[in-house]
């Protein structure tokens, strides 16, 4: 994929769908699918560092999702950072399972904002993931985000 200034973002609910705490840091220039494969370390450490276990990791990359229990080759350059989740889901009792794009608009936005800043390492928490309400709402709701591309 194309490099670019990328983010990575997550968000921790509690069983019932409400926003419990998330993060967003801003990655070194990369492709897409390394920016994806950063977030997912950074989400486990979170849930670890909150007791959110057991928990569940949903992803819209589904070649991600694939390589976690190795049903997809894992490229080299990213054989670290998939070996280091791995280590991280082991010491809990983590899941990963593919969700559409449109149902991961929280997250988007969280990865978007930390791509537009340059070395942002932030973790919210409910109050403060209130800067994409409407998502927030929508996310609660189970609702999809549907966008329309010209």
């Amino acid at each position: 994929g194309n490099l670019s200034a990328t983010g990575g973002g997550g968000i921790v609910k509690t069983l019932v769908g409400n926003p419990n705490t998330g993060f967003a840091f801003s990655f070194r220039y990369c492709a897409n699918m390394e920016a994806e494969s950063l977030a997912l370390p950074e989400g486990i450490c979170l849930c670890l560092d909150q007791d959110c276990i057991p928990a569940l990791s949903e992803t819209d990359s589904k070649i991600l999702c694939n390589m976690i229990p190795g049903t997809a080759t894992i490229p080299w350059t990213l054989h670290a950072t998939i070996s280091r989740a791995k280590h991280l889901m082991s010491l809990g009792s983590f899941h990963i399972v593919h969700v559409f794009r449109e149902a991961n608009t929280v997250v988007d936005a969280l990865a978007k904002y930390a791509s537009s800043s340059a070395n942002l390492s932030l973790r919210v928490d409910h109050h403060t993931l209130s800067f994409i309400p409407g998502l927030i709402r929508l996310d609660c709701m189970r609702t999809p985000t549907i966008r329309l591309v010209a």
